[in-house]
């Protein structure tokens, strides 16, 4: 195929952009809320709160006059970290047309990679469950020693791995971490609308294209 842009590789964010996971995350952390006797949240209210990694969602979901309990917040973080590992792939689906995305850019010879929060070992079993048989040059989550996004070294790091330079990457995502995670890399920013967060969330963070669905990504690389 080919191309109609400098585009070599593409890093993909995980929740809200290659995944619907809201789901079984959301529910995961509302059984360990309701477990003692916290207020839970309806799914559009976890949309806004994902994102920063696990922990950073369950402090947000405590409320805020228990947030700096520190037991509390162990106890409620590792019960639905628990919970999540056993569910992770309950309800979670890949969004419609990112399976034929990936395909087509598998045909095309665009390296593939994954960044994701979420931590390691569940980063890598989700997505190889979810994309069966699909080869990605890698499937980074948080690692020991690895900041987390939107600090970009993680993303430099792929980038070095596959030995395409950096300025032949886009980074897609739905949120505004996502796109500064672009920007300090030196690579394209490009939002996933389709995903959890708006599209001034993705301006503001810096997205220099904006896509309602993976079709039209796929018309911007080819």
């Amino acid at each position: 195929m080919p191309r109609n842009n400098s585009v070599s590789g593409i890093i993909f964010d995980l929740d809200g952009t290659l995944a619907d996971t809201i789901g079984d995350l959301g529910g995961s952390v509302n059984a360990a809320l309701s477990a003692r006797g916290l207020p839970s949240y309806g799914m559009e209210d976890f949309k806004r709160m994902v994102g920063d990694g696990f922990s950073n969602l369950v402090h947000r979901a405590l409320p805020p006059a228990l947030a700096a309990e520190e037991s509390l917040f162990e106890a409620v973080l590792s019960d639905a970290r628990s919970r999540y590992k056993a569910d992770c792939l309950k309800t979670t689906q890949p969004f419609d047309g990112v399976p034929e995305l990936l395909a087509s850019l598998a045909v095309g010879g665009i390296v593939c990679a994954v960044l994701s929060n979420k931590p390691q070992e569940l980063s890598q079993t989700m997505v190889k469950a979810l994309f069966p048989g699909f080869r990605f040059a890698s499937i980074f989550g948080e690692r020991p020693g690895v900041p987390r996004k939107p600090d970009p070294r993680a993303a430099l790091e792929i980038a070095q791995n596959a030995g395409v330079p950096k300025e032949e990457w886009a980074f897609v995502g739905d949120s505004g971490v996502d796109m500064r995670t672009a920007c300090g890399a030196g690579m394209q920013a490009w939002g996933a609308s389709w995903g959890y967060r708006s599209v001034q969330e993705l301006r503001e963070g810096g997205a220099q294209a904006i896509f309602a669905s993976p079709a039209d990504l796929l018309k911007a690389v080819f």
